[in-house]
């Protein structure tokens, strides 16, 4: 691997990182694309993707701002440089048996992290929000 090649997915990783509470925008901005309805039992996009990203707590989910960052991703990636296609190193591309491991699902399972990639995210969030806070549970 070369070094513009470890550069590169360095950069794909920050980029994750830097946009992984995009969903907080997204949310607050009531986009039309959360609402619309995505499979035949009338779930909105927006359910189908607290199933993916929300934790579960007591019955309900939590943290709905990373549905909508995969939400957000989704619209933002077309106006992005090339995010998807057959070389993402260190993320798998989107349409690759291995998807777990994308851009989009690094930064949108922040709070329900299961792959290394998705833990990198959400250790630096961790870290981040604790700078804020005095005390811990």
């Amino acid at each position: 691997m070369t070094d513009q090649n470890r550069l590169t997915a360095a950069c794909r990783v920050a980029l994750a990182a830097y946009l992984h509470d995009l969903g907080k925008f997204a949310e607050r901005a009531r986009i039309p694309e959360a609402r619309e309805i995505v499979d035949n039992k009338n779930n909105t996009r927006v359910e189908v993707e607290k199933q993916n990203y929300c934790p579960n707590f007591n019955g309900r989910y939590t943290h709905i701002h990373a549905a909508y960052t995969a939400i957000g991703f989704d619209l933002l990636e077309q106006h992005l440089p090339a995010l998807v296609g057959a070389d993402m190193n260190p993320f798998a591309p989107w349409q690759d048996r291995n998807a777990d491991d994308s851009l989009i699902n690094a930064a949108a399972r922040h709070h329900k992290p299961d792959t290394f990639l998705q833990w990198i995210i959400a250790t630096a969030d961790r870290l981040a929000s604790g700078f804020e806070r005095e005390e811990f549970d």
